[in-house]
């Protein structure tokens, strides 16, 4: 377990902020009506200096990973008082009860003072300690896929990419601590933001349903319900992908046999399955987003469905293959 550790030398006082469970999501959601929302719509007036706009660009980061920080050391420290959490395992030596006693504190707070909560794997670590799930961020990215919501300006959902979160954590470091002048795009910050607002909107559905079990939300069953989504999307852009290839290389395709026939190479090669009840679906969807076009028992690729191919990368197809096999966290790369 790589992030469990000591015990800082002094645990602080007054985390808890209140007994409502949505507490610092509100305030999250104030600080961003408020202030960053503003400064985002000025990244895209024209008539704003482009040297503003980098310092801009700059702030908007750094207000992100404190405000992160803010909801879940928070939501971590709320968690382990209110159900008064076994948390000794994340530590790597001492008596926790002790060092409540002496130091008049509580569990809560301690864990706030021990454990970063900018860094995103190390909010994955805890709350999945916390809470016992296998990844709290693999849960919060399956809801989040059945479920998506826009905060940031108008626009289609934006899906959440913890990646990103990993190269805003290393610019903001350079921002903050070396003083460096790093690039930073507009869709950058707005697509962090969006997904921050997003991740702790999951995140407080997530803590309520133990916090709050006589609401009666079943967290498995809708994460079940995602993963399953999940998976179904990767197979059909796995089995979308030989057919591509196969269209390429003979120029055309029988539906009812060549297509049996690509379905069981994929299920020997990548151990992916596609039942052939989902056939004629799946070349249904394809047609409809004119990847390809039917005459008669035959299929043929179109330029559209050619250029996709083409702009696939192999690191899509690892991704989609990771989801096929309903590997848990497929947002974290092998």
């Amino acid at each position: 377990m790589p992030f469990v550790t000591n015990f800082p030398r002094r645990a602080r006082f007054g985390i808890n902020l209140s007994a409502d469970v949505d507490y610092s999501f509100r305030k999250v959601k104030g600080f961003y009506s408020a202030q960053i929302d503003y400064l985002i719509k000025m990244l895209l007036d024209k008539r704003v200096s482009p040297y503003l706009k980098q310092s801009l660009r700059k702030y908007i980061v750094i207000a992100l990973f404190a405000a992160m920080e803010y909801f879940f050391k928070n939501e971590a420290s709320n968690l382990v008082d209110k159900l008064n959490l076994d948390v000794s395992s994340l530590f790597i030596k001492g008596n926790i009860e002790k060092l409540v006693t002496d130091k008049g504190t509580t569990k809560g707070n301690i864990i706030a003072s021990t454990y970063s909560f900018v860094n995103i794997d190390e909010i994955d670590f805890l709350f999945s300690n916390l809470l016992n799930l296998s990844s709290f961020l693999d849960y919060i990215v399956k809801l989040n896929i059945t479920d998506q919501t826009r905060f940031v300006l108008d626009g289609h959902p934006l899906p959440i990419e913890y990646d990103k979160f990993r190269k805003a954590y290393n610019l903001r470091n350079k921002i903050a601590h070396d003083i460096k002048d790093v690039k930073l795009s507009n869709s950058m910050v707005i697509h962090l933001w969006d997904n921050l607002l997003n991740i702790i909107d999951i995140s407080i559905s997530i803590i309520s349903s133990y916090l709050k079990p006589d609401e009666n939300w079943n967290l498995q069953n809708s994460y079940e319900y995602g993963l399953s989504w999940v998976r179904t999307r990767g197979s059909f852009k796995l089995f979308s992908d030989k057919v591509f290839a196969k269209l390429i290389e003979k120029g055309s395709l029988e539906v009812s046999e060549d297509l049996r026939v690509l379905a069981k190479e994929l299920k020997t090669s990548s151990n992916v399955e596609i039942s052939e009840e989902r056939i004629p679906r799946i070349v249904s969807k394809m047609i409809r987003a004119r990847v390809i076009y039917g005459v008669g028992k035959c299929i043929f690729l179109t330029p559209k469905g050619e250029k996709r191919y083409k702009r696939t990368t192999n690191t899509q197809r690892n991704g989609w293959k990771q989801e096929s096999y309903g590997r848990i966290c497929t947002w974290i790369p092998i």
